[in-house]
């Protein structure tokens, strides 16, 4: 399979969603994986399915699980980048940045347990069904892959907000002291990557998880830590069949003007994924930010 058959295989496996009259009722992630799909094809279609996956999310009531990665702020701030008539579409999106804002706002209230900026998410697949307050931090770790995606939603609903004339100081104290924290506490030279923080235990969690790398993306670590990321990086036993951690982690390679790492770590998925049809959303999105996207 070549790179053209690559994007036809990415938009056959969107093309039951593309022409759809309404988005039918998803998962949130995987709706949201939707929307950024749709943001190279059709920005109205793309907002819709941010709306249906802000909707399928509803009120949290259990701490968040690891994988139910809070991503809606940083699409937000993507579709309005790649919209093509930013003033209208930026009216548009006004409700929308105001439903994400009062989920983060949930978030921080309900589940920053230490109080430290960092939201806690329940702990090993035992807990995949979530875990109520009433454990308090039994089973919770503060997860650094999950607190960067919700810093980087923070880092565009900043800018979005600031667009829209809204207050945005909460969300600059939320993301000023989330960035702090991760670095003060989840931070660890040695390994070259950030840990997860064991709540319970009161102490980080050694792992060799490419997880640990991705606050890359939104901008965490200093250029100093994020050269100490790099090193880490190359000697890291990176799977090209991971997708979505690969595309994350070049993303935040270039962020740190680590171009030619990046230019390899997406050549090699890439190569490897020529060989294999796009049979998810997931990564039918994936290819087409690929395959499409200036950087």
């Amino acid at each position: 399979m070549n790179k053209k058959l690559l994007q036809q295989s990415a938009l056959d496996c969107l093309k039951q969603c593309e022409f759809a009259e309404e988005p039918a009722h998803n998962a949130p992630g995987h709706a949201v994986w939707l929307a950024l799909a749709f943001s190279r094809l059709d920005e109205n279609k793309a907002l819709q399915w941010l709306k249906d996956a802000l909707s399928s999310q509803g009120v949290l009531t259990a701490v968040p699980h690891p994988s139910e990665l809070p991503l809606y702020g940083w699409v937000l701030g993507h579709l309005h980048q790649t919209s093509k008539g930013k003033p209208a579409f930026l009216k548009e999106i006004q409700p929308v940045y105001e439903e994400i804002f009062a989920l983060h706002q949930q978030l921080y209230t309900n589940y920053d347990l230490s109080g430290d900026g960092l939201v806690a998410t329940a702990h090993g697949a035992e807990t995949s069904e979530g875990v109520t307050l009433s454990h308090t931090l039994t089973h919770c770790i503060e997860d650094p892959f999950y607190n960067a995606m919700l810093i980087w939603s923070n880092e565009h609903l900043i800018r979005i907000g600031g667009l829209l004339r809204e207050d945005v100081q909460e969300i600059i104290e939320w993301y000023d002291l989330a960035i702090w924290s991760m670095n003060e506490k989840l931070w660890d030279e040695n390994a070259g990557r950030y840990l997860a923080f064991d709540l319970k235990g009161q102490s980080t969690i050694a792992t060799t998880s490419v997880n640990g790398f991705l606050p890359m993306a939104a901008g965490i670590p200093t250029q100093e830590q994020a050269e100490v990321m790099h090193e880490a990086v190359l000697l890291q036993a990176l799977d090209p069949h991971d997708w979505t951690l690969n595309w994350l982690l070049y993303k935040g390679l270039l962020r740190y003007g680590m171009r030619e790492t990046a230019a390899d770590l997406k050549r090699e998925t890439l190569e490897a994924a020529l060989s294999h049809p796009v049979n998810t959303v997931e990564k039918a999105t994936i290819a087409l930010e690929w395959l499409c996207a200036n950087r």
